[in-house]
């Protein structure tokens, strides 16, 4: 069932094309990895464990069923990425660091190549039997983005397919709320910030309740105007093939 790309540079052609079968509710179409050092469990638990968690959450928060799907099998990587330009990014935590530019050029050289898993694909996921991937999760060591000690996970991107980092940290709400982050992102109108935002110095795409999914420390309660806006993502797949 899983597959392992461990090479220091594979192209990304090489990677496996067996998608599992999708379901005949709403979806993400994820493309779910990890880095050597990533806590995913001997057999995958924590993976799992998200996945299930997020279907619940909005089973019992929204009143609907709404998953995130692994398109493949989970694919692991080295410590290491060589992209096209030579560079080498590493799949740490600590390498992640939006407060410094040479940091966030390299995570936007990432995106631009794991964009590029995608390109032999119609956009179009109604003419195409493996449609675009919604988001590309990625599970990697280290304990905090920025080495801040309070950062776990961080969505970035504004087109397919979107960008997720998770570090050993980050729990099931981690989880929910970067995909939320990206379900807002992605909204059909235009990027949304949430619909009750906090106030400043905290960011409006957080709510400003504790305890909410989308407050700045993730909560699992989802207010009905969240379900409604989350619902609006242009990139969630809505029909089984």
């Amino acid at each position: 069932m899983f597959d392992s790309l461990n090479d220091f540079d594979r192209e990304a052609s090489d990677i496996p094309r067996r998608p599992h079968k999708r379901p005949s509710y709403p979806h993400l179409w994820a493309f779910m990895c990890a880095s050597p050092g990533a806590n995913i469990g001997e057999k995958y638990e924590r993976m799992l464990s998200d996945i299930a968690a997020f279907k619940n959450l909005f089973a019992t928060q929204c009143s609907k069923d709404f998953a995130v799907v692994p398109a493949f099998p989970f694919t692991f990587f080295g410590a290491k990425i060589k992209l096209p330009d030579d560079s080498v990014f590493t799949l740490d935590a600590g390498q992640v660091n939006t407060k410094d530019p040479l940091s966030v050029e390299n995570v936007k050289k990432l995106y631009d190549y794991v964009k590029k898993w995608d390109e032999n694909r119609d956009r179009d996921p109604n003419t195409n039997n493996i449609p675009p991937s919604s988001i590309i999760i990625m599970y990697v060591s280290g304990d905090y983005i920025e080495n801040d000690g309070f950062t776990t996970g961080y969505a970035f991107g504004n087109e397919l397919p979107y960008l997720i980092f998770l570090t050993n940290k980050a729990s099931s709400d981690t989880f929910a709320h970067e995909v939320g982050h990206v379900l807002n992102y992605s909204n059909k109108n235009g990027p949304k910030d949430d619909p009750d935002p906090a106030s400043p110095p905290d960011k409006p795409s957080h709510n400003k309740n504790e305890g909410n999914l989308m407050y700045k420390e993730a909560g699992h309660t989802i207010t009905q105007a969240q379900c409604a806006q989350f619902s609006e993502s242009k990139i969630i797949l809505r029909s089984h093939l």
